[in-house]
């Protein structure tokens, strides 16, 4: 099954380029030249009022029971932990990249870079997203968007001059509480099975 794909290469390693960004040139990891607001193609929002962006930050490990419920299977190795972190620089360096990558899609003009160019005058949140995996662990920078009405996390990896772009489907249950929230992260494309995660909370 699609879960089975997605565990085995790790959260950010989805075989192929993203359905977004295939076939856009590496960014490289220069200063753009100044411009105004209007000439941005990117766009931050803070805001309270987008739940993942309020309430994703701290640490987040599998559930099996949930992760069983939705995908109807489990993993067959250990899924590890992804851990949100609010960074100034990486989020100052990931809107430089999409700044860039923005320039390319709109010359390429096609239907999913339009969609993704609309959904850049958006960005609920910026961080560094890590999957701690053992020697299979990795860290990206993030960007969160809104794209076809669904949050999507566009992730920035590796260094200069080896980065690369991914896009990870994700949804949020906020529990009132705060101790049992709920995230499902999905791959790239939407017939992908969802990994449920909660809290990992160290006691």
């Amino acid at each position: 099954m699609k879960l089975y794909a997605l565990i085995a290469a790790g959260l950010l390693l989805i075989a192929g380029a993203s359905f977004l960004l295939n076939g856009v040139a590496v960014a490289q990891d220069k200063e753009t030249k100044e411009s105004s607001d209007d000439d941005s193609f990117v766009q931050l929002v803070d805001s309270d009022e987008n739940l993942f962006a309020a309430e994703c930050w701290g640490k987040w490990k599998m559930s099996d029971d949930f992760t069983k419920y939705v995908a109807h299977e489990l993993p067959e190795e250990d899924f590890g932990t992804i851990e949100f972190e609010k960074n100034e620089k990486e989020s100052k360096r990931i809107v430089r990249h999409l700044e860039r990558l923005a320039e390319k899609m709109k010359e390429r003009g096609q239907p999913n870079d339009l969609e993704f160019l609309r959904a850049l005058k958006a960005v609920y949140a910026t961080g560094t997203m890590k999957l701690d995996r053992g020697r299979k662990s990795m860290k990206s920078t993030f960007a969160l968007i809104t794209m076809f009405g669904e949050p999507l996390l566009v992730l920035l990896e590796g260094e200069t001059p080896n980065t690369d772009w991914e896009t990870v489907r994700v949804s949020f249950v906020r529990d009132p509480e705060g101790d049992n929230d709920l995230l499902f992260v999905g791959g790239d494309h939407k017939d992908e099975s969802y990994v449920a995660m909660v809290r990992d909370i160290e006691k």
